[in-house]
């Protein structure tokens, strides 16, 4: 799973990158999350120390993290703008 490191400030990300803010909870059942997102990709922020980083639908992203410490992910521009 990755991380955001935690010498980073998440806040600088959040206004930066125009996160969105979502939470909710059921005590009763045991069960609460908070996190912020944009569309894409979702930082989970529940446990209140650590700032985990999925996909939209949950899924982890320990591949693309490889396959961007491998040096094989470069960024192009979307041929829609």
């Amino acid at each position: 799973m990755l991380k955001i490191k935690d010498n980073v400030d998440f806040e600088k990300i959040i206004k930066k990158y125009n996160l969105n803010y979502e939470a909710d909870s059921d005590y009763e059942a045991g069960w609460h999350y908070a996190s912020y997102d944009d569309g894409n990709i979702f930082f989970d922020v529940s446990d209140n120390k650590n700032v985990f980083i999925c996909g939209q639908d949950n899924t982890r992203l320990d591949l693309l993290y490889d396959l961007i410490r491998a040096d094989l992910v470069e960024k192009v521009e979307d041929s829609n703008d």
